[in-house]
């Protein structure tokens, strides 16, 4: 069994809607680690603070601290997690073995989706994107661009008087804002469209293999019968997909049954229904029911309207 460690010892800063955070944070509860939550309200800048910005000078989410160490950035944070906590099973498999290769592959296809575009996107062009307004989740109807492009300088003007020693970061950070992008070029976004159907369609030809490979009693995943990083990736990028309305265009009607079949699955029971919960929340709940090694940590704090990248 995997070893527990106090609470204490970790704390991820996560924005709750933030794909990246979601992937750690998914991590973390498939490797059994015990862990604190520190949730960091894009919206309300919180993630300008002082002391939020000492310990990621550049603002973004997702932030691990284990003790003295800190780290940043998703893809370090899934691969410290996996490096530190190894008495509870890999999550990134060896490149050398078939499961290893097939992960790189699984990796590498993830890649290609545009999701940064595809989140800003879409709900600009909805004609474009052929989503209907019902089936766009209701914080991706918000626009931020004034949010990040007037507030956000104006709040980084603020704090770089008040703490001088922060001064470079604040700079960098109202830069940013500056250069939010006001809208999506329709070229840009159409590729987007045209590469994540792509490889929604590689994705399915991946499961429809899996479901030959294995026996229907036994319940799999992408490679093995283990949830992996290659589950981790995928999960949150067909949720996110599904929470943008884009089921309808990618999977749905029967379009892709072996990728419905595959989030299905995953959302397939639900948990923790004593409190609110944010929608992915409720979806770690729904992953834990069908992942028997995922330990819960409590309940989440906020909703999940919007995924944004910071």
């Amino acid at each position: 069994m995997a070893s527990k460690h106090s609470a204490e010892d970790l704390v991820v800063y996560y924005e709750g809607h933030s794909y990246r955070s979601h992937r750690v944070l998914l991590a973390l509860e498939t490797k059994h680690v015990v862990y604190r939550k520190q949730e960091v309200d894009v919206a309300n800048l919180e993630n300008l603070s002082p002391e939020y910005m000492k310990l990621n000078p550049s603002g973004d989410t997702p932030t691990l601290v284990h003790g003295v160490e800190v780290v940043v950035g998703d893809e370090q944070i899934l691969h410290y997690i996996d490096d530190t906590f190894q008495e509870s099973p890999q999550l990134y498999l060896d490149e050398s073995t078939q499961g290893g290769r097939k992960t790189k592959y699984l990796l590498k296809l993830s890649d290609k989706l545009d999701l940064d575009i595809l989140m800003r996107g879409v709900p600009l062009n909805k004609e474009l994107a052929r989503v209907e307004s019902d089936d766009l989740s209701a914080g991706f109807k918000k626009d931020r661009t004034t949010l990040f492009r007037e507030t956000l300088p104006e709040k980084c003007e603020q704090l770089k008087k008040e703490n001088p020693d922060l001064t470079e970061e604040y700079e960098k950070k109202k830069e940013w804002g500056l250069n939010y992008p006001v809208d999506v070029d329709s070229d840009e976004l159409d590729a987007a469209l045209k590469m994540t159907d792509d490889v929604i369609a590689k994705l399915e030809d991946e499961l429809t293999i899996r479901k030959i490979e294995e026996p229907p009693e036994k319940e799999w995943w992408l490679i093995g019968m283990r949830l992996t990083i290659s589950d981790i990736y995928w999960a949150s990028n067909l949720y996110l997909l599904e929470q943008l309305g884009l089921a309808k265009r990618y999977w749905d009607g029967n379009k892709r049954p072996h990728v419905a079949a595959y989030l299905n699955k995953i959302k397939q029971h639900s948990s923790f229904k004593e409190e609110p919960q944010s929608d992915f929340d409720k979806f770690v709940s729904k992953v834990k029911s069908k992942w028997p090694w995922v330990v819960p940590v409590g309940a989440a704090v906020g909703a999940v309207l919007l995924f944004i990248v910071i």
